[in-house]
């Protein structure tokens, strides 16, 4: 007998997806009157006006949000030369700009000049008396890419000190550094420790900036996966599905950040042997972190090693030897020995971390 339609489901799917379309198109609208805007404000007060300077760097912002991220470096790269040579390369507009490029760099997976770009910044905003945190954390998490944990913890625990005296334990930058030093700790070894610093700073954001907050569902994210070091596989898996619809609703299916979360929850199905579920849940966002990021970005490489390992305890050997041998071939020539990526990956071995 043929089991009924799930009307409500099929409802909030279709409402999902109204809601994604006009999130999108109001994105290429906004991505195409900022370029407009630019353009004319050039045209009226010339290209090294700040303010067409300014519009410009939202023209980029919104190239980002799209997923534009090398026409947003491009952009990035030749308003940090016009922003020079117009209000001098210590003024706050300039070093912004430049940190938003390294944020390009990063989407890019440009990884070690993202890192050179913040650790310059930091220096020159401390010479010209701007203010460091921001662009200290934006550092610490640029070291994390890198795999340089115990540099990141390091700059976060200064980092975090110095929040703290200035703003209070319970201010959302604070809680925001607390939750990146939680990431560090987690990399070098130190599960429990770091599930109890992302336990305490989620249930902080979430009292600070709500519980629909970017950052509160983030670090919910970032509690589910910590709490899957941890074993708890099925508590992990619930957390991260409610953090997903969040993510879904708030910046939408499509961002990088719930891809992200999508591609780690089908990990988790996969960990509790509901193999058909976790199929259609890790393929999408494999996916889509392809078409977004490439297939070489280490965020698609983790993730493609993931599906291959899913796809052979499916039964599909050709296609999982296949895929795992790729990702394998790519770790090696595109992100080197030393990336985190080729060391989670090459310490799993043929074995491709079977589940458990």
């Amino acid at each position: 007998m043929t089991s009924p339609p799930n009307w409500r489901r099929a409802g909030e799917a279709l409402v999902r997806q109204a809601r994604e379309r006009y999130r999108q198109r109001n994105l290429r609208d906004y991505e195409e009157g900022t370029r407009r805007s630019a353009a004319a404000r050039a045209r009226k007060h010339g290209p090294d006006d700040v303010d067409s300077l300014l519009l410009r760097r939202k023209h980029a912002v919104a190239l980002r949000s799209l997923g534009r991220f090398a026409e947003a470096e491009a952009e990035y790269t030749d308003l940090i030369r016009s922003m020079t040579a117009t209000v001098g390369p210590g003024h706050l507009h300039t070093i912004n700009t430049r940190a938003q490029r390294a944020a390009a760099l990063r989407d890019l997976a440009r990884f070690s000049e993202a890192e050179a770009e913040l650790r310059e910044l930091v220096a020159a905003a401390a010479a010209g008396n701007v203010g460091t945190a921001p662009l200290r954390l934006w550092h610490a998490v640029a070291l994390q890419d890198l795999g340089r944990f115990e540099e990141s913890e390091a700059e976060l625990r200064q980092l975090l000190e110095a929040q703290t005296r200035l703003h209070g334990p319970e201010s959302s930058a604070t809680l925001v550094a607390r939750m990146n030093l939680a990431l560090a700790v987690g990399e070098l070894g130190r599960a429990a420790e770091a599930e109890a610093e992302l336990a305490a700073a989620s249930s902080g954001l979430a009292t600070a900036r709500g519980h629909l907050h970017r950052d509160t569902l983030i670090a919910r994210v970032q509690h589910a996966l910590a709490v899957r070091r941890l074993g708890r596989a099925a508590e992990a898996e619930s957390e991260l599905d409610r953090a997903i619809k969040g993510l879904s609703a708030t910046i939408g299916p499509h961002h990088m950040d719930t891809l992200r979360a999508r591609a780690w929850h089908g990990v988790l199905l996969h960990d509790l042997g509901r193999l058909e579920e976790a199929r259609p849940e890790l393929g999408a966002a494999v996916d889509e972190l392809t078409r977004i990021m490439g297939a070489d970005h280490p965020y698609t490489l983790r993730h493609r090693w993931h599906l291959a390992r899913l796809l052979r305890d499916l039964g599909h050997e050709d296609e999982a030897r296949a895929m795992r041998d790729a990702a394998l071939r790519s770790v090696d020539s595109v992100l080197g020995a030393d990336h985190p990526v080729t060391r989670e990956i090459r310490s799993q071995g043929d074995d491709h971390a079977r589940p458990g």
